[in-house]
């Protein structure tokens, strides 16, 4: 396979359930910040808002704390 259709398989078969910089802001005060100078930036921050606030993503990031945090405390 080349290197466009395997990245072009990933795209479609792998979601990425990990937070942006401003998530935590944009769940704090319940808005997602856009970026007006780039709107692909804008639609993946959409995406992956909606993502993480559905059933599994809510799982995945309350999971994380139990599995990855006490390593490194």
């Amino acid at each position: 396979m080349d290197q466009k259709r395997i990245i072009t398989f990933l795209k479609e078969k792998i979601k990425a359930y990990i937070k942006y910089n401003y998530f935590d802001k944009d769940q704090k005060f319940q808005t997602i910040i856009s970026s007006q100078s780039n709107p692909k930036l804008s639609k993946l921050r959409h995406k992956v808002h909606k993502l993480l606030n559905a059933k599994f993503g809510i799982k995945l990031r309350k999971q994380r704390c139990h599995d990855v945090e006490p390593v490194f405390a």
